[in-house]
């Protein structure tokens, strides 16, 4: 009688070469072909990416379409907006500007302090 190893040796030689061509060829196929599972790991992260730029983009375009309907609409949001991004005042409206926790303080500022104003 023949023992585990031999019988496992004497069946791997006699099936056919072409056999194990066939065999390789279908493992070559289900793992680097176009729809092996590299390729569909591959496809799997790129949607993955491109659905979260879709909700960004959804995302910014739910802030513009916000924007578009209050530019439409509401003097007050423009109001917002001239003031924020042009620097915009009102007539006979003083500003005051002071410096932020950590930056020069009125000396080293280019805007004239009490002292400056009465040389």
């Amino acid at each position: 009688m023949t023992q585990p190893s031999e019988l496992s040796q004497s069946v791997w030689w006699k099936l056919p070469w072409w056999a194990i061509l066939v065999v390789a060829a279908f493992l070559a196929m289900a793992l680097f072909g176009e729809r092996g599972v590299l390729r569909v790991v591959d496809v799997s992260r790129q949607r993955d990416i491109l659905q979260q730029e879709i909700e960004k983009l959804t995302e910014k375009n739910d802030r513009l379409t916000t924007e578009i309907r209050g530019l439409r609409s509401d003097r007050r949001f423009i109001e917002d907006i001239a003031r924020r991004d042009l620097k915009m005042v009102r007539e006979n409206e003083i500003i005051y500007v002071f410096p932020a926790k950590g930056q020069a303080g009125p000396k080293d500022s280019h805007f004239p302090t009490p002292a400056d104003q009465s040389r």
